[in-house]
């Protein structure tokens, strides 16, 4: 699969669907229900012991919850590029469910990875601590030293960004999940690079013009609203309880930016599924 500007605007496009929105949205809403529970079991604790532990255990389920969920919403880019397969609500979180270990534990098992490189590194700076021969092993070691750290920035870099993508698509188990990252840092960091690059350009540029649109809409529905609340008896304004119109705006005012906030989480992963399938055997 070649992944150009046609395809670009196809996993954009795509990431338009409202099933995906709405898998997106209801993991948001598990993880900040689940969230504001364990804060408030937290709140009431009298050790802060238990008080940091619910904490705790907020932050691991907003992690989860929103770790599970993009799983879900790339399984379903990936089956509707290649087969035009809609994928069901139910089928998006049974694939969440039996991959949620690899999609929790992948992210932790690179950051892992990169902590054992790196304390590795730091005993061999240690070693420069030795007399006459230490600067002489530190010299020596430094490129070496420079490549291993650029490729973890590599690797950390394509790991939290596609990790989502690569469990979706091929149905890895962790240790082939994190050796898939490690292949694409070694074998095509460039192309992914150039990718990553002008695929944050496009949307950053569809973004402007989605906000320009939803201002200037804002800005004509509030023209509307004034003159039909200047054309509205006020004993008839005065008659609605304040409270329940601050209620209905709050309500709306809330779906509407759950909405918004789900449709671009979705049109995130969006890009990243459709690139992995693009460069996906080059690197295997």
């Amino acid at each position: 699969m070649k992944f150009g500007l046609d395809q670009l605007i196809k996993a954009m496009e795509l990431s338009f669907d409202l099933r995906k929105i709405h898998v997106q949205l209801v993991g948001m809403i598990i993880g900040l229900v689940l969230c504001l529970l364990f804060l408030l079991v937290g709140a009431m604790m009298q050790q802060s012991f238990l008080m940091m532990l619910f904490i705790a255990l907020a932050v691991v389920s907003v992690y989860v919850a929103s770790t599970i969920t993009q799983g879900c919403v790339c399984r379903m880019i990936f089956r509707d590029v290649v087969s035009g397969e809609k994928v069901s609500f139910v089928k998006a979180f049974k694939f969440g469910w039996e991959k949620m270990w690899v999609l929790v534990l992948s992210p932790l098992g690179l950051i892992l990875m990169i902590s054992i490189v790196g304390l590795i590194e730091y005993l061999i700076f240690l070693m420069g601590r030795i007399p006459a021969f230490g600067p002489i092993i530190l010299a020596i070691l430094l490129v070496p030293l420079f490549i291993t750290n650029v490729i973890l920035v590599l690797i950390f870099l394509f790991g939290l960004w596609l990790i989502p993508a690569i469990v979706a698509i091929d149905e890895t188990n962790i240790g082939d999940t994190l050796r898939t990252i490690y292949q694409a840092a070694r074998k095509a960091p460039i192309l992914l690079l150039i990718y990553l690059a002008v695929s944050s350009i496009m949307i950053l540029m569809f973004l402007t013009w989605m906000l320009v649109v939803i201002f200037d809409g804002a800005f004509l529905t509030s023209l509307v609203l004034s003159e039909i609340i200047a054309s509205v008896e006020s004993s008839l304004i005065l008659s609605i309880p304040m409270w329940i119109t601050l209620i209905i705006g709050a309500v709306s005012l809330f779906v509407a930016v759950a909405y918004i906030l789900s449709y671009l989480i979705v049109l995130v992963q969006t890009i990243p599924t459709s690139i992995y399938m693009a460069v996906k055997e080059r690197i295997s």
